[in-house]
């Protein structure tokens, strides 16, 4: 496997070059291989993305795909209408996380209400907004569990955003974001008679089951506590064998699921800034 590196930065390809990639050292993705991961600043990956599917490519592009959900549909429909169909494919990679995929076998088929922290401490930097950088993530598990947006409500600070979801089924969920806060990644799904937990700093029991303790489904105890066991497979290795048979043309990307993902988040933001609900787009 030929590995590439393209980056305008000199720093940067001094520093792909001592880890003996082979590098290019410009702003240019013509060069002799098949696909790309592009892993460049939010707000530049619609035009590379677009660079990369007309150079016949196929491409992993870290989130968004593009600045809006209309531009994700154009590049994804570049991408899919090709008559080689190129992949594209955004890393998600917590889907791919053995933790989540048990917490989407465990979650109530009957959930009501979904609970959502996702904070850390950081500096973000210029043209990216919190909505835009956390809240992909949550929504991406979301479909991993069956679970569709259809309209959200929003505040939205400098570096905090509070949100509150309307879900498939009759379900809600509220969103806490936070850029000012200590890490956290907890998700907590309730049903009638279950509370499933996931929390992704938990290295030992990331997933735990909450149920009665006993016929009375009234009655529960912190006692009645079940943690499921979850592999140890490292999540980006099984995103990229999943790019890998999508390039093969074995299984289908991911796309559309991120421009189900890049829907919900550009109703949020105009939610944010109307400050009422807002439906999502479909």
């Amino acid at each position: 496997i030929l590995v590439e590196i393209v980056d305008p930065d000199p720093d940067a390809c001094r520093r792909a070059e001592r880890a003996a990639f082979h590098v290019f050292c410009a702003s240019r993705l013509m060069t002799p291989s098949d696909a790309v991961a592009i892993c460049t600043p939010p707000d530049t990956h619609g035009d590379l993305v677009r660079q990369a599917l007309r150079a016949g490519k196929h491409v992993w592009v870290e989130k968004p795909v593009a600045e809006n959900a209309d531009a994700t549909t154009v590049l994804v429909a570049l991408a899919h209408e090709r008559p080689d169909r190129r992949a594209l494919f955004v890393d998600h990679t917590f889907t791919f996380a053995p933790a989540v995929q048990r917490l989407a076998a465990e979650a109530p088929t009957d959930v009501q209400h979904v609970e959502i922290v996702r904070t850390h401490r950081c500096a973000p930097r210029p043209g990216v907004d919190i909505i835009g950088d956390l809240l992909p993530h949550d929504l991406s598990i979301l479909l991993a569990c069956g679970l569709r947006v259809r309209a959200v409500y929003a505040q939205q600070g400098a570096h905090v955003a509070m949100l509150t979801l309307r879900l498939s089924a009759g379900a809600t969920a509220s969103v806490w974001l936070s850029w000012a806060s200590y890490k956290q990644r907890r998700m907590a799904f309730y049903g009638p008679t279950r509370t499933v937990v996931y929390d992704h700093l938990d290295p030992r029991e990331p997933v735990r089951v909450y149920e009665p303790h006993c016929a009375d489904a009234d009655a529960w105890s912190e006692d009645n506590v079940r943690s499921p066991a979850v592999s140890s497979h490292e999540p980006l290795a099984r995103a990229v064998a999943a790019f890998q048979r999508a390039c093969a043309g074995e299984a289908p990307d991911n796309s559309e699921a991120a421009l189900e993902v890049q829907r919900v988040v550009d109703a949020a933001r105009k939610a944010a800034r109307d400050g009422a609900w807002v439906e999502v787009a479909r």
